[in-house]
């Protein structure tokens, strides 16, 4: 890979497995899933900033559980590596000259709205989205990196404008790992504007 972008001779080997299930009960709605991957440095940021093949695969897992009750919904995510990555490097602060293979986790909390605008279907939706390790000054064989926020939180609300048609509006906030994790230290907040045709 150069610069995040995969060459004709990489390959992707990566696979993975979930199994969930869906019911009701008393008027309660619940979804629970559990999931596996074979590598996770095929995937997501781990991906975009691997430019030599790794040493080691590591494995991860995921779980997501949520509720349901009338316009309601809530639940949970969360990631994990199942070992070190051997190929990138976690320095605890900025005091740490050798730093340890890093073992990210990461998980959101959420919760949303459903509820008539007007007459148009709409939701609220507002989330909260941390991480550990996920932020490294180094990986084998050069100074790459990858990052992702310590921690984020968005707020969202879509509203059905006609049969197959959504107008969403999102606001999210980033915090990225502090300096003494040898972060940049600093924050930013973005909008976003969506027109989704829904098919």
């Amino acid at each position: 890979k150069s610069n995040g972008q995969a060459s004709d001779t990489n390959q992707i080997g990566n696979g993975g497995a979930t199994i969930g299930y869906t019911g009701v009960l008393s008027k309660l709605g619940f979804d629970v899933s559990l999931g596996y991957i074979y590598a996770m440095q095929d995937v997501g940021a781990f991906a975009q900033y691997t430019t030599t093949n790794y040493n080691r695969r590591t494995a991860g897992w995921d779980g997501n559980f949520a509720l349901m009750v009338g316009p309601f919904k809530a639940g949970i995510q969360y990631a994990a590596a199942m070992n070190s990555m051997r190929d990138f490097i976690w320095k605890k602060d900025s005091t740490d000259t050798t730093g340890e293979s890093a073992e990210p986790t990461a998980g959101n909390i959420y919760g949303s709205f459903a509820f008539k605008t007007a007459g148009y279907n709409s939701k609220l939706t507002a989330s909260y989205q941390w991480s550990t390790q996920g932020f490294t000054a180094a990986s084998v064989g050069g100074a790459e990196r990858f990052t992702v926020p310590e921690n984020s939180g968005a707020l969202e609300y879509d509203v059905n404008v006609l049969q197959n048609t959504m107008v969403g509006l999102e606001i999210n906030r980033d915090n990225a790992y502090s300096k003494d994790n040898n972060g940049q230290g600093d924050g930013s907040t973005t909008g976003i504007a969506r027109l989704s045709i829904l098919l």
